[in-house]
């Protein structure tokens, strides 16, 4: 069940505003046909003066000749709610708008409010304009209900888009995360390999030194009797240090690049 409204004389004065000028009914009148009420010279006015092939401007439903009839019982309860309102405490009257809001707001032929939006040439519309040959055949929107659709049409707009860049990251973590695991269990098996290899490789170059070091001990005339095997040898460790050094950079280049 439906709160109801906090202030219910104000809830049933927009029920009584007439959809055209978006203003209490004057001299309410129904189309006959589809039930619906506007003021008199307000739909007069939104047909040119003509009641052949129009349209009702509220459900859209055309009429090849329209008829209207007063509605005396709703023009009773306008006057009664106006009663109502007059009794109702106010708020204290606003200031008067600006001179340049007023010229902002009015329309710049008819020098009328700008209440309507005409939804197909997307401009602002005064009652007049609205009841003129070049847009009365068009879908128009209350200014506010026209303001608060376009936001709902931006916001949708960045909804979209932000939603659309959440899965483009989403597909691109799906793409590189099984490449990820690939490439960490490569890294590991290299580092174990790498692991290994150096390890042989220091035994190596330990073994060559103590080999060095023990030729280097012997007395005078021995060590000179070496000599020659010594340089062989230090020419060796050169070799098989650069060879390792080379080896190691190739090594690292394939694992990690």
């Amino acid at each position: 069940m439906a709160a109801a409204p906090s202030d219910p004389i104000q809830a049933l004065l927009k029920e009584l505003t007439c959809t055209v000028c978006l203003e209490g009914f004057r001299d309410p009148v129904m189309i006959i046909g589809c039930g619906h009420n506007f003021c008199r010279p307000c739909i007069i006015q939104y047909w040119g003066g003509s009641f052949r092939n129009v349209v009702c401007p509220q459900c859209r439903t055309t009429f090849s000749k329209a008829k209207l009839k007063p509605n005396r019982q709703l023009s009773n309860v306008v006057e009664l709610t106006r009663d109502l309102s007059l009794q109702t405490p106010r708020d204290p009257p606003a200031s008067p708008p600006s001179s340049s809001s007023l010229s902002e707001d009015l329309c710049p032929l008819h020098q009328k409010p700008l209440k309507l939006f005409c939804e197909k040439d997307g401009i602002p519309l005064c009652l007049s304009c609205h009841g003129a040959e070049d847009h009365r055949d068009h879908k128009v929107l209350p200014i506010e209900e026209a303001v608060q659709e376009q936001k709902n049409v931006e916001k949708q707009a960045v909804v979209a888009e932000i939603e659309q860049f959440c899965q483009f990251l989403k597909n691109q973590v799906e793409f590189l995360l099984p490449h990820l695991e690939v490439l960490l269990t490569n890294i590991s098996k290299k580092e174990k390999e790498i692991s290994g290899k150096l390890t042989g490789e220091i035994k190596q170059l330990n073994d060559f030194i103590c080999d060095i070091e023990k030729t280097c001990e012997k007395p005078g005339v021995k060590l000179l009797k070496e000599v020659t095997r010594l340089n062989g040898l230090l020419s060796k460790g050169e070799i098989l240090c650069s060879d390792m050094k080379m080896e190691d950079c190739q090594e690292y280049e394939t694992t990690y690049s």
